[in-house]
């Protein structure tokens, strides 16, 4: 039996650290041979990492919008095989794919995720592990993964919130494999500064809601009239990030300072310089659609393995607030009062002692719940039970 099985993973973003996804999916198969790894997306996000990857669209698309935003005056920036000439690209005569892995979340996701297994030998095991939920029509998507229940070998989820949501929609179980995990690195935050001038807060990552900075900017605003030279937040994000959010109508200079692309070495750090993370996640208690009442940010990985403290602008209702205050990595409240939400923040930023005891409980937490060593073994262990 080889050591690794030759993986076809699906995505609707490309794998690439330009997002949490794919940047949690290219932590948890750093060790899989490139040969092993074979990479069908939906979407341009970043530059795809894996060698062997390209876009696929199936020739059914419940939910066409998404293509359209990849067409720039009628030209494809990044053209899409179909299903077939994809399969006939990425697979030698000889290849014989071991598992499906598909992380993919909405209508055209699925859709790709039945093409692929009609074109594959019946019976060949697939593994649905529900990062996200992002559709366009509720009881289309319900009842696709329904349709392909039968087909699916495990569920997986990120949390419980998804988890119990999958049991509703196909009557089954699906394990928790939560993949905040990374590389334990020997230095972390230990000293908090005061909060001022010298104080640094920073941001990193996607903002699915881009509303979110528009609040936190006014947010910080306000906390810079009554602390004299406090620095902007600074955010640490892919451009196309940064692009999203300025399309979107949104100000977010100069309170929050977009600060470039950092990964690995260089981003834990900056992270280590911090004093505490934001994390804008959504606006109101409750969630606004439900992404934002599922998912919970990945980039939470990098904040507890440098023994940052966390506040989130995320509702008492989204599973990211209870994931936080769960697991007491940090403290969440409504972006939507504002004037309740500074004063919060304000509080947050000026007891330096509970930031510094927070840190240190979330490096512990990650050193007990975040060592990716251990989540690849349990990752190979459950695709090696298929016995490829």
């Amino acid at each position: 039996m080889d050591e690794f099985p030759r993986l076809l993973i699906l995505t609707d973003d490309c794998v690439s650290p330009s997002h949490g996804t794919g940047a949690a999916l290219l932590r948890q198969f750093k060790q899989f041979p490139d040969e092993k790894l074979i990479h069908a997306y939906l979407n341009l996000k970043g530059e795809p990492s894996l060698a062997r990857s390209a876009r696929v669209r199936p020739a059914k698309d419940p939910a066409k919008p998404w293509y359209a935003r990849f067409t720039v005056g009628g030209r494809d920036k990044d053209p899409a095989d179909s299903v077939g000439e994809f399969m006939k690209k990425m697979l030698r005569p000889d290849e014989k794919i071991d598992v499906v892995y598909s992380c993919v979340f909405g209508e055209t996701g699925l859709q790709l995720l039945t093409e692929i297994l009609d074109h594959l030998p019946a019976g060949t095991p697939a593994v649905h592990h529900a990062n996200d939920f992002l559709y366009a029509k509720k009881t289309q998507f319900e009842r696709m993964l329904q349709a392909l229940s039968p087909r699916i070998s495990e569920f997986w989820s990120i949390g419980q919130g998804l988890a119990d949501e999958v049991t509703r929609i196909t009557g089954r179980e699906a394990s928790l494999m939560t993949p905040f995990q990374c590389d334990l690195r020997p230095d972390y935050k230990r000293e908090h500064r005061s909060f001022g001038p010298d104080c640094k807060a920073v941001m990193l990552g996607n903002s699915h809601m881009p509303g979110v900075l528009h609040h936190l900017r006014r947010v910080w605003k306000t906390m810079e009239e009554s602390a004299a030279g406090l620095r902007p937040i600074q955010w640490y994000a892919y451009p196309t990030s940064v692009t999203y959010v300025k399309d979107a109508g949104i100000t977010f200079e100069p309170q929050i300072e977009y600060c470039g692309f950092l990964n690995d070495d260089d981003l834990h750090e900056k992270l280590c310089d911090a004093d505490f993370a934001i994390v804008p996640f959504n606006i109101h208690e409750k969630p606004e659609y439900h992404y934002a009442q599922f998912s919970i940010p990945s980039r939470i990985t990098e904040f507890v393995n440098a023994g940052l403290p966390i506040f989130a602008a995320a509702g008492k209702e989204t599973e990211a607030c209870r994931f936080i205050s769960g697991n007491e990595l940090g403290q969440c409240a409504s972006i939507a009062d504002e004037a309740r939400f500074t004063t919060d923040l304000t509080a947050f930023a000026k007891d330096a002692g509970m930031r510094k005891a927070m840190g240190l409980h979330n490096r512990k937490f990650a050193e007990e719940q975040c060592d990716i060593r251990l989540y690849r073994k349990e990752l190979l262990r459950r695709f090696k039970s298929y016995g490829f």
